[in-house]
């Protein structure tokens, strides 16, 4: 069926076969595709544009087909539903619409079901408003085997782009299936989209974006790659993402962010390389409500923060969750958590026996040797912050052992142990004292 307001743009319609265009594939139709363009635009002059159809069938072109407004252009369609155009010359996209520095916009446009084969869909707007696209809508178009992007989007804003399949060639290791861009590219809304391949199967570096469903498959990268202002993502799938890491322990999150957003009940499951659904970095403030991982996804969420950042947890798989550069211990800004599961596991390194214990503040909450055979040293490295805390679990083997601790520990109201105590279990609850650079301890601990 055709999509809503086919019928009120149909009293003008261009039809791409009334010029000569052969939707059997067995002749070329660059030149009688661009020529029904031309006349489209230049009917676009005198009022409302109307229809541009595109009848079902393959058309072969050698070159990119231009869409170029003549005159400031409100509405218009271009519909393409069972047509293919495929590239056979040397060009990256098969239709493009750009008002770049040409001095007129286009608004209200929508593209429907068209599919391209060896090439993407360009949608190229100028930097300011005398010159842009904006309030489009990109819908139920397809690609496959782009050489480049396969729907490029740059500093167009307020468009949508809804269902549409982009599947990258297999050697397109740097690109993107759905790319937006450009100074002034914002309030974009992609829904129901999939893409497989790419270095992201979708990627905005601009202004803000809301992403609702879809599937995002075996990217080189992130499934979803996103450092724009604000992002809202709900019900997302990222799946196999990472194939360039090669294996679990070097790969990333299926979606990658940075900046403010919010993530609602995404899901992510990997039987490859995949290590995380969501992956939050630098400097943001950043909710996460729900959410489900399966397969060999490591943990739901990497929180990886910076100065003055914020991070709200809630719901979902909330114990599932992976920290780098202090999220557990906040020492880069505020951590608030909602719901059941409303804490993160402790950071614990725990070894049996070690004869010199050389704690890493940067990667330790908790220190535990479990079977102490050595009389025992123990140290601290790291660049802690104010106040971290740390506890220290100690037991033998059977036999008290000997302690002895550097400098840096520094007992406060307590007494740091100068042995275990044979079979018991000991506690030391620490804290950071960055004025002094000591480790307090204020307070110790022995099974009776």
């Amino acid at each position: 069926m055709p999509p809503e307001g086919f019928m009120q743009a149909a009293f003008r319609m261009i039809n791409a076969l009334d010029f000569g265009a052969d939707p059997s594939g067995a002749m070329p139709s660059t030149g009688a595709l661009q020529k029904a363009v031309n006349k489209y635009m230049i009917g676009g002059t005198k009022g409302y544009p109307g229809v541009f159809l595109i009848p079902p069938g393959h058309y072969k072109v050698s070159s990119m087909i231009v869409f170029q407004p003549l005159a400031n252009m409100v509405g218009g369609m271009i519909y393409g539903y069972g047509a293919t155009i495929e590239m056979t010359g040397p060009d990256k996209y098969g239709f493009s619409v750009d008002t770049e520095s040409h001095g007129h916009l286009w608004r209200d446009l929508h593209v429907f079901g068209l599919r391209f084969k060896n090439c993407g869909f360009r949608l190229q707007s100028g930097p300011g408003r005398a010159d842009a696209i904006y309030g489009y809508t990109l819908e139920c178009l397809a690609a496959e085997n782009f050489p480049e992007h396969g729907i490029y989007v740059t500093k167009a804003f307020e468009g949508a782009i809804k269902y549409c399949h982009m599947i990258a060639a297999s050697g397109n290791l740097t690109n993107y299936p759905i790319y937006i861009t450009g100074d002034g590219a914002s309030s974009t809304e992609v829904i129901g989209c999939s893409t497989r391949g790419g270095k992201n199967g979708l990627k905005c570096d601009q202004g803000d974006i809301k992403i609702i469903g879809g599937t995002y498959l075996t990217a080189q990268e992130s499934g979803i790659s996103l450092s724009c202002l604000y992002s809202f993502l709900e019900g997302v799938h990222v799946e196999n993402n990472w194939e360039s890491a090669g294996n679990i322990t070097n790969g990333g999150p299926g979606i990658h962010i940075i900046g403010w957003g919010t993530v609602v009940g995404c899901y992510g499951t990997s039987n490859r390389y995949q290590r995380y659904v969501v992956g939050v970095f630098a400097n943001m403030v950043i909710s996460i409500y729900g959410g489900l991982k399966t397969g060999s996804v490591v943990a739901y969420a990497y929180l990886d923060g910076a100065a003055n950042s914020t991070i709200m947890l809630a719901g979902g798989q909330g114990d599932s969750y992976e920290e780098a550069s202090g999220w557990r211990t906040i020492r880069f800004g505020k951590l608030i958590l909602l719901g059941e599961k409303s804490f993160i596991a402790p950071r614990v390194v725990s070894a049996t026996d070690s004869a010199s214990a050389a704690i890493d503040l940067d990667k330790t909450d908790q220190y535990q040797l479990t079977a102490i055979a050595h009389h025992t040293s123990f140290s601290v490295t790291g660049s802690p912050v104010d106040g971290q805390p740390l506890r220290i679990r100690l037991k033998d083997a059977g036999a008290a052992r000997t302690l002895t601790w550097s400098s840096t520990f520094r007992a406060i109201g307590c007494t740091l142990p100068a042995a275990t105590v044979a079979g018991r279990t000991t506690y030391l609850l620490c804290y950071y004292n960055l004025t002094d650079s000591k480790v307090d301890v204020v307070d110790v601990k022995t099974e009776a």
